[in-house]
C-alpha cells in the first residue's frame, strides 16, 4: 500500500538512519515519547520507559529522535543515569501535535473523546 502525502515532509537529521520528522512520528511510542519529555525535562530513560512502554527498540527510538533534532540525551554527571531533553524543535513539534490534538476536539464537538 503506498501512503499519499500532500506535501513534501520535513527533512531533520543527517547521515545514516535519518529520515522525516513526519516518518518519525508515525513509529510507535514517538508520539508519547515527546509528550512525556515536553512535561518532564530531564527525566532519566528510566523514567520515560515506566511511564510510556518499554521495549528492545526504545533505546533506538530516542537515538531516532535525537538524530532528528529533537530530544538531547545526557549524562548525569557523577551517575550512570542519562537526563533526556527536548530541544527547541522538540517543543516545536509537541506544540503542534497539541494544536492538531485541539483541532480534533474541537471538530468532535468538544467532547475531547
Amino acid at each position: 500500500m503506498t501512503r499519499k502525502t500532500t506535501s513534501a515532509p520535513v527533512e531533520a537529521g543527517t547521515g545514516h538512519g535519518s529520515s522525516s520528522v513526519a516518518t518519525i512520528l508515525e513509529e510507535r511510542h514517538m508520539v508519547s515519547i515527546l509528550l512525556f519529555l515536553m512535561e518532564n525535562d530531564g527525566c532519566t530513560k528510566s523514567d520515560l520507559y515506566g511511564a510510556t512502554s518499554y521495549s528492545v527498540r526504545m533505546p533506538d527510538k530516542l537515538g531516532r529522535l535525537e538524530a532528528a533534532g529533537l530530544v538531547v540525551q545526557d549524562r548525569v554527571p557523577g551517575a550512570r543515569a542519562v537526563a533526556l531533553h527536548l530541544t527547541g524543535s522538540g517543543r516545536a513539534v509537541v506544540r503542534e501535535l497539541r494544536r492538531i490534538e485541539g483541532m480534533l476536539v474541537e471538530a468532535a464537538g468538544g467532547t475531547g473523546e
